[in-house]
């Protein structure tokens, strides 16, 4: 499960503070805390709704926060509009765009145009146009949910659907590319470690803030971690496939059924767990943990340069041991090393668990913004 919010630990552990005056365990034993304890230790399925709230323990309140907490994501993603009529908001007027005009190259698989926003003219700006394949209805609720409310997310500024039925992307703009374009043309020596830490940092924590959303992206590969700012700080974009994975009504994850192996692409690769593929009758998986890997397959192919973790155009029994195998190969300090491999695991449930990965001694090796304990070498973030 996802971290929770900062305001819920905030809340909880001034809550631990009053019905728990003594910090110490008188065995010695380590206290049951918000920041130690793993919501999946809790049976789900073992709940008492009858329980007076004053009756309940102090973690019983923490996962009931939690559970409602993402109810209420859920529920408001549920009720927004995704494109709002040009002709009702009074905002569309804002935007300077000049549609017959010159488009925006960067790369868009749709057309895109520069604009701009009247009271934030020097903040760079895309809009996109759906002229006729209208993206899903629920892709737009995603982003107009997720507006420009986290750093590592790209910004959404507005939605709206025109008297020509065109949808109105407007959104800001990544001037630095995307990984996957950015780890192709550059150097190998200008792509460091501790830059990748930076950016694999950033990554979770962008993926973090969807958890606490009720959110799975699904679709996290190199080409949808967009880079901006000399900084080249992330901005996590490629909603198209997000998925909400918190069921309210069985107030637990809700897994998917498994794709037809006839739906893997042949072309490229596709960043998706292996567990993903499978009989969609039979077969489900859990979002969350398959998130996780791709998570760890768009490291890989930064610290390796451009590399899968295992030979995607062919099948192999023995893809564990293969993926491991390059994962030792990596030029990387060997705390790096292990965080991949506990990514990258091909069982899902031996894979580091959410909640962990903020947490691992490859971050803690570097110090935010990039730079290694005992190195003198500083790399910039945002």
């Amino acid at each position: 499960m996802p971290y929770y919010t900062r305001e819920m630990v905030k809340y909880m552990n001034k809550q631990w503070k009053i019905d728990h005056p003594d910090d110490a365990d008188p065995n010695g034993k380590q206290r049951v805390t918000p920041s130690n304890v793993d919501i999946n230790d809790y049976n789900r399925n073992n709940k008492n709704e009858n329980k007076n709230n004053n009756a309940l323990t102090f973690d019983e309140k923490r996962l009931a926060y939690q559970r409602n907490l993402l109810r209420l994501q859920v529920e408001r993603i549920n009720r927004l509009e995704g494109a709002i009529s040009t002709s009702s908001a009074k905002q569309f007027s804002k935007y300077e765009y000049d549609i017959e005009g010159e488009e925006a190259s960067i790369g868009s698989r749709h057309t895109t145009y520069w604009c701009k926003h009247s009271d934030f003219n020097t903040i760079p700006m895309v809009l996109t146009v759906f002229s006729d394949n209208h993206p899903n209805p629920f892709y737009l609720k995603v982003l107009r949910h997720l507006g420009k409310k986290h750093p590592y997310i790209l910004q959404t500024w507005d939605i709206f659907i025109d008297d020509n039925n065109r949808i109105l992307l407007f959104q800001e703009y990544a001037n630095r590319s995307d990984m996957g374009s950015l780890i192709k043309s550059a150097p190998s020596s200008n792509i460091t470690e501790a830059l990748v830490v930076d950016w694999s940092r950033q990554l979770f924590k962008a993926l973090d803030y969807l958890g606490d959303m009720g959110i799975c992206h699904r679709n996290i590969s190199p080409s949808h971690v967009l880079l901006s700012h000399h900084e080249m700080s992330v901005r996590l974009s490629g909603f198209t496939k997000a998925y909400i994975y918190w069921n309210i009504k069985k107030e637990d994850i809700e897994y998917i059924p498994c794709f037809h192996i006839s739906c893997k692409p042949l072309d490229e690769p596709d960043y998706q767990a292996p567990e993903i593929y499978g009989d969609p009758h039979k077969e489900e998986f859990d979002p969350i943990l398959a998130d996780v890997w791709s998570y760890g397959a768009v490291i890989f192919y930064a610290l390796s340069h451009g590399k899968y973790p295992h030979d995607w155009k062919r099948e192999n029994k023995k893809i564990e041991k293969e993926i491991q195998s390059r994962v030792e190969q990596l030029n990387v300090a060997s705390e790096g090393k292990q965080f991949m491999s506990s990514l990258l695991s091909t069982n899902a449930l031996s894979r580091i668990p959410v909640n962990s990965i903020g947490q691992n001694a490859w971050f803690a090796r570097f110090q935010d913004k990039g730079r290694a304990i005992g190195s003198s070498t500083r790399m910039k973030s945002s």
